[in-house]
């Protein structure tokens, strides 16, 4: 009884080849159908192989198979292409499968992939009565059949053998006289389509000849019909992208046009050809893209504008993701799922051509790019969602990376991977922050909620990653499931990615990483650690230059220092001299309605401090008359002149120059802070009564470097309280001059302000004086000299010590009992503190009290001018010189810079 006959199944992407049979049929060999072996390659076309229907034929073809199917591809064949392109050596691999009329191509269909490139008969007949009985009508209907379906490559394999001829001896003719007849009956103009195989299997020299010639024949014939038929392939390819522009034109079918190609090349070995042809397919899409972003919209680019519903990240570890190419092929499929199968399908064939580290390029780029491309569809996508893809993508490929190199290779190329491990930081820290897992109280219930919308749309988990303990699905899972598994993950990878970040040298982008674990931490509550990381980063800005970065970063740092409750380093790292202050004008409004002012501007004077002024003396603060003096000018008759004819008012301030190192008066002087409204040139067509006398200058706007401005401002009728922001960059003094209301295009200047507004920006540095209680000191008899400490900006902590060098020709007496006053900035006793004094040898320490800023310390120690006996006794003046100054103090811990007050 003979077996139900089955249907023909093509099998395409397995990971096996493909071999169907169907009893007491010709058998056609079918050149290589595309299938993938277990480890993602492409490897052979299609052939069909048609075996007789007579016995025995069957087991002659299946005694062959293994060995055609094992020699065909061991010697390359030179394949000349088309279009003057370089010609390349490949292997042939084909794969028989048995012929079915079925199998054959459609009109219409020139899909490459289920396409028999060459058509095989097989017969070993070598009787007559057989030849014209069965086996000339079966060979005419299978001829018959592939015209019909416009298939020329075909091929007549007559196979000899001894055994049987014995078993027809009496009807056998001359092998020469069946082959004569197959090739006159079928092969008249084609006479090489007839090949005679002769005892295939003997291990005769006669045989290995014969079995030599047939392979090369079929080698020829194959390539012959692969390359006419790739040829056509492309020639319809390019057609149909040059219709792109017609309506109707659907870039999914085409991708699965050009798609093919490339299962070709890859099929073929030349996976560089395969690459440009998904390369092609990623430009194409990408300027679709782009044009529709500038308002040049395809139609069928609305199938990518739906909803993203799932976000589960790259799939690398398969060579064909079927679910998203059938999701592309039936026009559902989404802008990701579109870019992760084109990307997994180039990845594939980037680790064929060893360029792993290409991978991770194009990954980083790849992510970067759709995040934009979704924005300019205007995709609605899930807040979060798109972190999530970016987190898995990352470790995915990084997965996929690690699988195919070995640690040494990993560790030599991290800076191809660092920036993978960076991105997935940053996007683990975002979702963090969405879902409430960086916060010191926790998640919320909104949060909680929003966590489980994304973990919905991440799906199940793929079968390749379920017995993975560190699958990117798990641990993004893992890391939004508790705050503690949150913070282990994303400190893992903080360091990880600044570790590699170190090892190249990138050290700016290691201390950015350290910023963003700064800012962590600050979330959490833990300002002491975030300031390790911020000192870290400060040391880089400032070495390298950078002004916004550096006060950025102080403002961060003395956060920190606020939270810690260190006080005393506070003032080092606040913005200081870079903050900005408030300053509050009160404007009258005389309008009886309310008055808009698109802007109002005040202009700034600066004048710098005087190297002098820097440090605070011991006295009063120095004195300044920042008043404004009148003058009334007076005509030859002895009147005042009229009010048009007044001069401006002058701006006079005194200026004092002190040394440095005593800070006693040098010089003193008057200043004109306004010549530039004083003093003008004279107009040539003024009146010859105001000829020796200044011209009033006309109203001029001040466009100095430093403004003051505020926008929309609205004045009501009455008084209007108009607050400023007023920079500090530099130690000096600042004074408003001018205000400038803008109304419409018409602009209201007030081009003196009075009474006369201006701040007072300094730096004071700690700063100790020592002076004798009597002038001058008397050698021989203990003395009391007073020592005033200024803290300035700097807060005396405990702990801190006042040391001073000893000296022989004056030392300090010891004494029981020892007070310091703490004194106010106003002078006023607020309290007093014993100190600790120890010598030694070379050194006296004092112990000073806890002192605030900006306040004063004073004591009184005892000292023994020393008259050293003999010629080097010093004369009475050098003696009370040397009385006045005492052994050199030195405070520790040592100076700050100065700072902003």
């Amino acid at each position: 009884m003979e077996p139900q006959e089955e249907k023909p199944i093509i099998y395409t992407m397995e990971n096996k080849p493909i071999v169907t049979y169907r009893p007491r049929s010709p058998v056609v060999a079918v050149v290589p159908l595309l299938v993938i072996n277990a480890i993602g390659r492409v490897r052979k076309l299609r052939l069909t192989a048609s075996r007789p229907s007579s016995g025995g034929d069957q087991a002659l073809f299946t005694s062959l198979y293994t060995p055609l199917a094992q020699q065909l591809p061991r010697e390359p064949m030179e394949w000349r292409r088309t279009y003057g392109r370089a010609p390349k050596m490949i292997h042939l691999e084909a794969n028989f499968v048995q012929f079915k009329e079925e199998l054959l191509p459609k009109e219409g269909n020139k899909a490459l992939l289920t396409f028999p490139f060459l058509h095989i008969y097989w017969t070993d007949c070598c009787d007559t009565e057989a030849y014209k009985g069965s086996v000339k009508e079966d060979m005419m209907r299978w001829q018959n059949s592939l015209r019909l379906h416009g298939s020329a490559d075909w091929v007549i394999v007559v196979v000899e053998t001894n055994d049987a001829k014995k078993k027809n001896k009496t009807n056998i003719l001359p092998r020469s006289s069946i082959v004569d007849k197959i090739r006159n009956d079928f092969c008249n103009k084609q006479s090489d389509r007839c090949v005679v195989l002769s005892d295939p299997l003997k291990d005769s020299s006669r045989s290995q000849e014969s079995w030599s010639s047939f392979l090369l024949k079929l080698r020829t014939l194959l390539l012959m019909s692969f390359t006419k038929n790739l040829g056509r392939f492309e020639d319809d390819m390019r057609t149909l992208r040059e219709k792109r522009t017609q309506p109707g034109w659907s870039f999914c079918e085409y991708f699965m046009v050009q798609e093919e190609l490339a299962f070709v090349f890859e099929m073929l070995q030349q996976f560089e050809d395969a690459l440009v042809q998904y390369d092609e397919l990623d430009a194409l899409f990408t300027q679709y893209v782009l044009n529709f972003g500038a308002g040049d919209g395809a139609n069928w680019l609305g199938s990518f504008c739906a909803p993203v519903h799932n976000w589960s990240g790259l799939l690398l570890r398969r060579p064909i993701d079927m679910e998203k190419r059938d999701g592309i092929q039936r026009g559902e499929a989404s802008l990701l799922d579109l870019r992760s199968y084109l990307f997994s399908r180039q990845c594939t064939l980037l680790i064929f051509l060893q360029r792993p580290w290409e991978v991770t390029q194009r990954a980083l780029e790849l992510l970067h790019n759709c995040v934009q491309e979704l924005h300019l569809l205007e995709v609605s996508v899930l807040e979060g969602s798109l972190g999530c893809w970016v987190f898995l993508s990352c470790l995915e490929v990084l997965h996929r990376i690690e699988g195919c190199c070995d640690q040494a290779q990993l560790a030599a190329n991290c800076s191809h991977t660092v920036g993978l491990w960076a991105y997935a930081t940053d996007k683990l820290k975002s979702l963090g922050e969405l879902c409430g897992l960086v916060s010191e109280k926790g998640p919320t219930s909104e949060d909680l909620n929003r966590t489980v919308d994304l973990l919905a749309g991440l799906g199940d988990e793929r079968p390749e990653t379920i017995n993975s303990l560190q699958s990117p699905y798990k641990k993004l899972k893992e890391a939004l499931s508790s705050v503690e598994a949150f913070e282990r993950h994303y400190l893992e990878l903080s360091h990880a990615a600044m570790e590699m970040y170190k090892d190249i040298s990138r050290l700016r982008s290691a201390r950015l990483v350290g910023k963003s674990l700064a800012e962590f931490y600050m979330r959490k509550g833990d300002p002491e650690r975030a300031e390790v990381y911020l000192q870290d980063a400060l040391k880089s800005y400032v070495s390298e230059g950078w002004s916004l970065p550096v006060t950025n970063t102080r403002k961060n740092i003395a956060e920190c220092q606020k939270l810690l409750g260190r006080t005393e380093e506070y003032p080092f790292q606040s913005p200081g001299p870079t903050h900005q202050m408030h300053v509050e004008l009160s404007l009258q409004c005389l309008m009886p309605v309310a008055v808009r002012i698109q802007q109002l501007a005040a202009s700034i004077h600066f004048s710098l401090e005087q190297a002098g002024t820097h440090g605070r003396s011991k006295g009063p603060p120095r004195q300044t008359h920042p008043g404004t003096v009148h003058f009334t000018q007076v005509h030859s008759s002895g009147s005042a002149a009229p009010a048009s004819a007044t001069m401006p008012s002058l701006e006079l301030d005194e200026i004092q120059d002190r040394s440095p190192s005593d800070n006693s008066l040098n010089s003193t002087g008057i200043v004109c802070k306004n010549t530039h409204l004083v003093m003008r040139r004279h107009d040539s067509g003024s009146s010859p009564d105001t000829a020796n006398c200044v011209s009033p200058p006309s109203v001029t706007v001040d466009d100095g470097a430093q403004m003051l401005k505020v926008q929309d401002v609205t004045l009501e009728p009455g008084n209007n309280a108009i607050m400023f922001t007023a920079p500090s960059g530099d130690p000096g003094t600042y004074t408003l001059r001018q205000l400038c209301a803008t109304v419409g295009q018409v602009q209201f200047v007030l081009p003196h302000i009075y009474p006369l507004i201006q701040y007072e920006v300094y730096s004071q540095e700690p700063q100790l004086t020592v002076e004798p209680l009597s002038e001058p000191l008397l050698a021989g008899l203990p003395q009391s000299v007073r020592f005033t400490l200024l803290t300035g900006y700097y807060a005396v902590k405990k702990g801190d010590a006042l040391q001073l060098s000893n000296s022989d020709a004056m030392p300090l007496l010891p004494s029981a009992t020892c007070t310091a006053s703490i004194l106010s900035p106003t002078a006023e006793c607020i309290g007093e503190s014993p100190l600790s004094i120890q010598s030694s040898e070379k050194v006296t320490s004092i112990s000073l009290p806890p002192t605030p800023p900006y306040h004063t310390l004073e004591f009184q120690l005892e000292v023994l001018c020393v008259i050293p006996p003999g010629p080097d006794r010093p004369s009475q003046r050098e003696a009370h010189q040397r009385g006045g100054a005492p052994p050199a103090p030195q405070l520790q811990p040592p100076r700050h810079p100065h700072d902003g007050h």
